[in-house]
């Protein structure tokens, strides 16, 4: 026998009659009212179920297909490479041009002044000293041939602008690649683009004065010669590199702390020394725009005796450098141009 659909209609049809009271009876029992449909429960006359609050869902929002919303389809698309491209195009373009005009405006700050000048313009540094004498005997002291043309032209060139003596003691020949001698020649070249006579320059070549970065220099020989050029020469002032050595090199390095052994020996004497602040690498090689900031630095800290030289003749830094022709590769020449010190050195006191 063909099962009845608690679902189907209870309603006269081809497959029997109406249903009797035992029938209906069953179905109430089995199937209770809220499982029934609405028509069914009309035909028994059963009391519909109390809705739930949220019985109706809420009713969802159509949306509209991309293909009939041009606004949508712009919206919704992921934007064109190239749209994209130009805007950081025009982004690259603006921060190049405002770098060149930078540069620019640097290059002619520094090419404004007839002279090498300091900043800030002070008599503390580097006053006239007692009795007649009214320059100095400043002694330079470097590591390596090229030192002097690479880091300290600006320095050289504003002392001698100023009427002292620049003497040059060059720690080691630089003989690290065998080229001792080509070296110690090329210095001498380079002295000569300076201004410096052959006889105010001093090459050592002792067997514990080495180039090299493994080469480990002691602070006391290096003491005692500075000692003895410093009374050799009469000098009132001695430059030098900082504790870093503006590219960390380790004879850079060993110059300065030697150069500090002999300040603490000598404490009672009248020999000032400076040395060369290192930068990093960001200021190293943003060329003569450092010069505002280390010009700022001066100004803020006058009274921690830090001054900024500024070089008016770079090409003169560019041509003591090309003396050098054993070292003069093409980054040696990049660096010349992008280096800050070609352009400025910041000097403070040690």
């Amino acid at each position: 026998m063909h099962s009845p659909n608690p679902y189907r209609p209870l309603l006269p049809t081809a497959h029997g009659p109406m249903p009797n009271q035992a029938q209906l009876h069953f179905r109430r029992r089995r199937w209770p009212a809220t499982a029934l449909p609405r028509a069914r429960r009309i035909w028994l006359r059963l009391p519909s179920p109390p809705s739930p609050p949220c019985a109706t869902p809420p009713r969802r929002a159509v949306k509209t297909p991309v293909f009939f919303s041009s606004r949508r389809r712009s919206s919704s698309l992921p934007p064109s490479p190239r749209s994209c491209f130009l805007p950081m195009a025009w982004i690259w373009m603006v921060l190049a041009a405002g770098a060149v005009l930078l540069w620019a405006i640097s290059l002619g700050r520094i090419f404004s002044s007839a002279a090498p000048s300091c900043v800030p313009l002070s008599p503390q540094f580097m006053p006239p000293l007692r009795g007649d004498r009214r320059t100095r005997n400043v002694m330079l002291v470097v590591a390596h041939p090229d030192d002097e043309s690479m880091f300290f032209a600006p320095t050289i060139l504003f002392l001698k602008s100023k009427g002292h003596n620049i003497h040059i003691l060059c720690m080691s020949r630089g003989n690290a690649d065998g080229l001792g001698d080509t070296r110690k020649e090329e210095l001498y070249h380079a002295c000569e683009t300076l201004k410096i006579p052959h006889e105010q320059v001093e090459v050592l070549d002792h067997p514990k004065l080495q180039d090299g970065f493994h080469e480990k220099w002691d602070h006391e020989l290096v003491s005692e010669l500075v000692m003895e050029h410093v009374q050799l020469w009469v000098i009132d002032m001695i430059v030098t590199f900082d504790s870093y050595g503006v590219s960390g090199h380790p004879n850079h390095r060993d110059v300065h702390y030697g150069i500090c052994k002999f300040l603490h020996a000598n404490r009672q004497g009248n020999v000032e020394a400076w040395e060369l602040a290192s930068l990093n690498i960001l200021r190293k090689y943003s060329g003569p725009v450092d010069i505002w900031l280390s010009s700022l630095i001066s100004v803020s800290r006058s009274k921690q005796s830090i001054y900024t030289l500024v070089n008016s003749s770079p090409s003169r830094s560019y041509e003591a450098m090309a003396a050098h022709r054993s070292q003069w590769v093409w980054f040696r020449r990049v660096f010349v141009m992008l280096s800050s010190y070609t352009y400025i050195n910041m000097l403070q006191k040690i």
